[in-house]
């Protein structure tokens, strides 16, 4: 394996030379601005006697897909919701394919509930296009704990000391709208220690891989693709895999966009060039010649691969989740 990093894009090769096998992987990480936020702080005042009785997320929080008793996340108070129904008009499962694809959440968290619920958000000025969220029926997941085995630059406190208090941060993906969603960060200690961090707030940006045709002919081991997308769209990943023996290669282009792209504008036409050859191939390492070009699948990309999520509904006679 042959790693070369970049500031802005990263490309990952990889070759079998005993299995015949090709996979290679460019991706374009343009850096992102940070969200504006609107100079006005959220009025909302939360219930005094739900939020007296809320505590830390856990796994008993959810049951059936619906939160049973209220959580807090530093000024963020998500409660049992009051009425029936799904919020937003989404089902579990379609919050849930929401949730794993929103690229802020971390894939090595080990802990996830989500559930419907009632929120409110005080404390913290809120992105101009989201909605003062005080008492809102929402889809809530939260995330928490890490699979960070090791953090090298550690060292021990001096003898004698007792070791820093650690504040655990919980991430929650908060779905108020079936095309508006926020990324809440509370306050806790980084996983490798050092001070304080958060709260913080973003809109959600999420990853959906978009449709793309061969422009021209192929050559020296590169193809440019067409694809559209608007202006607030930023490049995620460009990819492809194939077998060197059958000669067949499928490509994606996966993109980041807003959940909320009311404000996106117009789709234009891109290019890209990929290169399905790596520069520098071993001697000896099979590579392709004159590959056929599948289209990978479209739609919404999962960032984060949920194995379990604690509470989460029974499955129907039909193992349908109803929303």
């Amino acid at each position: 394996m042959q790693r070369s990093w970049r500031r802005h894009c990263r490309s990952v090769w990889s070759l079998v030379a005993s299995g015949a096998l090709l996979a290679l992987m460019t991706a374009g990480c343009g850096s992102q601005e940070a969200p504006t936020t609107s100079q006005q702080p959220a009025t909302a005042t939360t219930p005094r006697a739900v939020q007296s009785s809320a505590g830390p997320p856990s796994g008993d929080a959810v049951a059936d897909g619906r939160y049973i008793r209220p959580v807090v996340v530093t000024g963020l108070l998500v409660s049992p919701p009051e009425i029936s129904g799904s919020p937003a008009g989404l089902g579990w499962d379609q919050a849930l394919s929401l949730f794993e694809s929103v690229t802020e959440i971390s894939p090595v968290r080990q802990d996830t509930i989500l559930g419907a619920a009632t929120v409110t958000l005080t404390g913290i000025a809120l992105p101009p296009s989201v909605p003062v969220l005080h008492q809102r029926l929402a889809w809530v997941g939260i995330t928490w704990g890490s699979a960070i085995a090791s953090c090298p630059l550690m060292t021990a406190p001096p003898k004698g000391t007792a070791a820093p208090r650690h504040q655990t941060i919980y991430t929650a993906v908060v779905i108020y709208g079936r095309h508006g969603a926020i990324v809440y960060t509370g306050r806790g200690t980084p996983p490798c220690g050092g001070a304080l961090q958060g709260p913080s707030v973003a809109p959600a940006v999420q990853t959906v891989s978009v449709p793309w045709t061969l422009a021209g002919t192929p050559a020296n081991g590169s193809v440019v693709m067409d694809y559209r997308a608007p202006s607030c769209a930023t490049m995620n990943m460009t990819g492809g895999s194939g077998n060197v023996k059958t000669g067949l290669m499928t490509l994606s282009i996966d993109l980041n966009f807003p959940v909320d792209q009311s404000a996106c504008g117009p789709a234009i036409m891109h290019q890209i060039r990929y290169e399905y050859v790596p520069p520098h191939v071993p001697a000896g390492v099979p590579t392709f010649r004159s590959p056929t070009f599948l289209h990978g699948p479209t739609g919404l990309v999962k960032s984060r691969h949920v194995t379990g999520i604690l509470g989460s509904p029974t499955p129907g006679p039909a193992g349908v989740i109803a929303g």
